[in-house]
């Protein structure tokens, strides 16, 4: 089980904000065990994090984009949706950006 899974299953969301943890517990307060636990599986946690990050990104801006192209473009859903893939895989592998930054988002905020 990953650090991440591990810190969630305990009944705690795990979020990361401006590049610092930021962790609620649902249930209960973190306990010294936990506290420790975080810190020695910080950077593995925010890997994680980042990566879960990255993909919601990519398909946010799919299903963004696949739905402009169907509404304004005429597109059926189908081909709206393969035409938005192909356009974000493109960009995703033919640019040097950092895909955590808010290039792929058609209206960044």
């Amino acid at each position: 089980m990953s650090a991440l899974l591990k810190i969630q299953s305990a009944g705690f969301d795990v979020a990361l904000v401006n590049g610092n943890l930021n962790i609620t517990p649902t249930k209960t307060e973190l306990t010294d065990t936990q506290r420790i636990f975080i810190k020695k599986h910080k950077t593995e946690i925010v890997k994680e994090i980042s990566a879960t990050q990255i993909q919601q990104n990519i398909r946010d801006s799919i299903e963004e984009r696949a739905a402009i192209m169907e509404y304004d473009g005429g597109l059926c859903r189908q081909d709206a949706d393969v035409a938005a893939t192909m356009q974000c895989v493109f960009i995703v592998t033919a640019s040097p950006i950092n895909p955590t930054q808010s290039w792929l988002q058609l209206n960044p905020t």
